[in-house]
């Protein structure tokens, strides 16, 4: 199935697949794969890297690797008035925070698709932790997210979320697939274990974040900006 928006001006495709891996390590695997890929650039500007080396892969290729299993807080937030928000996911491990840029459209697919692979795994029963706190500053992505996929494991009953940057450090080539870490020219990725409460709470919250946004007009379905409302079906 693929969904397609057209929101500000960047075209992104969100195509979804779920299947079971049975293999030698694995009972099976619930997957899915996010794909995205953008005509246009990002609209929050130049993206700094972290400082926090010593919680980087031990990849060093050509790619930075971020893995960051069994992190404190995985949530995702704004910055900036409606219609004008720019959307983070922020981690939290051992005291250090991680900040990823992503498109408002990346954020609902995302958590749709956390929703639909707790349920197809039998996991959206049990507790989650409402955290209503703001994302924690300073606020510098480490890289705007591209490609996600997001993996059931069920011998763990872990999920695992990995995240890819649109095009590699030194390359502006866009990367449609999540690539091994030996691939020339490999984007930065991070990848996370959580537990299903840490999904199910950011499902939670998430969905109230971007229902935080431009309230949509009775009429014509448009977003009412803060200064007012042209409704093309106004008489």
């Amino acid at each position: 199935m693929v969904d397609r928006w057209i929101i500000s001006n960047v075209l992104l495709w969100i195509h979804v697949h779920y299947q079971k891996f049975i293999g030698l390590r694995n009972q099976g695997r619930l997957f899915a794969l996010i794909r995205v890929s953008r005509k246009m650039g990002l609209r929050n500007g130049e993206l700094t890297k972290s400082n926090t080396e010593k919680l980087l892969g031990e990849a060093r290729v050509s790619r930075r690797v971020y893995n960051l299993d069994m992190v404190d807080r995985f949530v995702l937030g704004t910055v900036g008035q409606p219609g004008e928000r720019a959307f983070y996911i922020q981690v939290r491990k051992a005291g250090q925070n991680f900040t990823f840029a992503l498109e408002k459209a990346q954020a609902q697919a995302l958590t749709e698709r956390f929703a639909e692979i707790l349920k197809d795994a039998r996991a959206t029963q049990g507790g989650l932790v409402r955290d209503a706190d703001p994302l924690e500053s300073p606020i510098e992505s480490e890289f705007a997210l591209g490609v996600m996929a997001i993996t059931w494991q069920f011998d763990t009953q872990l999920i695992r979320f990995e995240g890819q940057a649109m095009s590699g450090d030194e390359s502006e080539d866009i990367f449609e697939e999540i690539v091994s870490d030996t691939t020339d020219g490999a984007p930065a990725i991070v990848r996370l274990t959580l537990t299903p409460i840490q999904v199910r709470s950011f499902v939670a919250r998430s969905v109230s974040v971007i229902k935080a946004g431009r309230q949509p007009c009775m009429f014509c379905g448009g977003p009412i900006n803060i200064d007012g409302h042209i409704c093309p079906r106004a008489n």
